[in-house]
């Protein structure tokens, strides 16, 4: 658990604590000063007993320290559960512990939930015991919600000396907070990280949970009172229960429906960028045999001008030049020559330029139908320096069926994977390396495009976490972890699938398989027939 979402936890716990001591707080001072409305709530509900405010607060003093991360404070905790729990039970035994407000007769189900309350609060946060912890929560969430509503859905109190059975109102709400604060405090908790959490998940739950646990207790009191007071009889009431809940429940869909759609934008927008960061982590990888690439031809068209230029001040008089030179006369073919050697040279540069545009430009390249052997021959070209210094080249591009999609996401993940296989190769053994890209179809002719290299292979501890995002075993600063993840994320969305094959000591084969353009032509032909 992250250390954002415990303190987020913690707070929930903390906003819980005080308001249960806020409603024993309420119900002492209601007691004190003979208010029956800090004691009930509602007329004809069961008063609170000063003995239950006592308890109430006892509990919400153990959930508050329960917090706090100071040993003390825990074992103070769990000593306050235990009196909380004691005291509920022992007010079965002697009346002199009795729960009720107005008989000395105890309520069952009001000794259960605050039982209950303690043995939740003094359970100890153990991995080993979380789920019968988080079972007792929930057991104690439902019983504080049946208080609540027998509470609510009954005024009339039994005729004297009939018990009450009915649970306070005060101490059935302060049994319901109790649970959600216990389940936020305690980092073992799986129900409780959802509650914490900070993201969407953690939103919808605490959203959804106080409109399950209120919306249908406010609706069902509103319409008993309602009938009560002559506004409508049962069927009409049933109808405008049934219609409120519907109502309340839609705004609620929509409302986390819109949720999920921002969460989603947002997702969508985080997942460009990091295919946006991969692409120029890939290029800034075989940026140094970029530069070199670029580099010879400029020097020698560079140079190809200059001579050129000299030459043909000389053979036009009206130039000026230099004053005498031992240099023979010019020739006009080799300055042709010069001339059309430099030509091929800018032709390579502006090859180069094109395949970084390839692999660098944005997300706006459309899907369209290509060739798979161009976009390997760029990701070849890119990378070709870095390559030739650890690895011989076999090249086996067989023709192959066009393959529709876009072309500078399929040639991010061919540059990926010719990335990964150069970096597989220690430098300095470049005659006893090699690394094989070959094209083919496959039986049910799908292209096949695979990327072998003769490098250390992936060791088995490093298997199931292959395609984990952010996950990686290279230095600082040479990976990501986000390079394979991404690519067969790509390869996925064109239908297709990346398969591998490694064994530590003889290199790693990676294939990736995509439909060909003609058996997309095809499958609806075959399905019609």
């Amino acid at each position: 658990m992250t250390g954002e979402s415990r303190e987020y936890g913690l707070r929930i716990a903390r906003v819980a604590a005080a308001a249960v001591a806020a409603l024993s707080a309420a119900t002492g001072i209601g007691n004190l000063t003979s208010v029956s409305f800090l004691t009930r709530v509602l007329e004809g509900r069961p008063a609170t007993a000063p003995l239950s405010s006592l308890i109430l607060l006892l509990a919400a003093v153990s959930l508050w320290l329960l917090t706090t991360s100071d040993t003390r404070a825990q074992t103070s905790s769990r000593f306050a559960a235990a009196i909380v729990a004691l005291g509920a039970a022992l007010s079965q035994v002697s009346p002199t512990f009795a729960l009720g407000a107005e008989t000395a007769a105890v309520a069952p189900l009001t000794t259960t939930l605050l039982v209950l309350v303690g043995l939740v609060l003094i359970a100890p946060d153990h991995p080993r015991l979380q789920l019968t912890h988080d079972l007792g929560t929930v057991i104690l969430a439902l019983v504080a919600l049946f208080a609540v509503a027998t509470s609510l859905f009954s005024s009339v109190a039994p005729a004297p000396p009939a018990p009450d059975s009915r649970v306070p109102l005060p101490i059935a709400v302060g049994a319901g907070l109790v649970a959600a604060g216990s389940l936020a405090a305690r980092p073992n908790s799986w129900l409780g990280a959802l509650l914490r959490s900070s993201g969407v998940e953690g939103l919808l739950v605490r959203r959804l949970s106080v409109v399950i646990a209120i919306v249908p207790l406010l609706i069902g009191w509103l319409r008993l009172e309602a009938e009560r007071a002559h506004l409508f009889n049962l069927e009409i009431g049933l109808a405008v229960m049934v219609t409120a809940a519907v109502a309340i429940l839609t705004v609620v869909a929509f409302s986390c429906a819109a949720i999920v759609r921002r969460v989603d934008r947002e997702r969508r927008e985080v997942e460009r960028k990091l295919v946006a960061a991969d692409r120029l982590s890939s290029l800034g990888v075989v940026a140094a045999g970029i530069a070199h690439e670029v580099n010879n031809p400029l020097s020698f068209v560079i140079g190809n001008i200059d001579v050129a230029l000299a030459d043909l001040k000389a053979l036009d008089p009206k130039v000026p030049t230099t004053p005498q030179s031992s240099d023979p006369a010019p020739n006009p073919a080799e300055i042709v020559r010069m001339l059309e050697e430099s030509r091929d040279g800018a032709c390579l540069i502006r090859t180069i330029v094109q395949d970084l545009r390839l692999f660098a430009r944005a997300n706006d390249d459309s899907p369209r139908s290509f060739d798979v052997r161009a976009t390997l021959r760029s990701a070849l070209r890119i990378c070709s320096m870095n390559l030739q210094a650890r690895a011989r080249l076999v090249e086996d591009l067989r023709e192959v069926p066009l393959v529709n999609g876009k072309e500078a996401r399929l040639g991010q993940v061919f540059l990926n994977l010719l990335v990964n296989a150069i970096q597989a190769i220690p430098a300095g053994a470049r005659d006893q390396n090699e690394i094989r890209v070959a094209t083919g179809v496959d039986a049910r002719g799908r292209v096949n495009i695979v990327i072998q290299d003769s490098g250390g292979g992936i060791p088995a501890d490093v298997e199931a976490h292959l395609f984990e995002p952010f996950f990686t075993t290279k230095p600082p600063g040479i990976g990501s972890g986000l390079g394979l993840a991404i690519s067969r994320d790509i390869v996925s969305a064109h239908g297709g699938e990346i398969r591998w094959e490694s064994q530590p000591g003889n290199g790693t084969k990676f294939t990736v398989v995509l439909p060909a353009v003609e058996n997309l032509l095809r499958r609806p032909e075959a399905v019609a027939g």
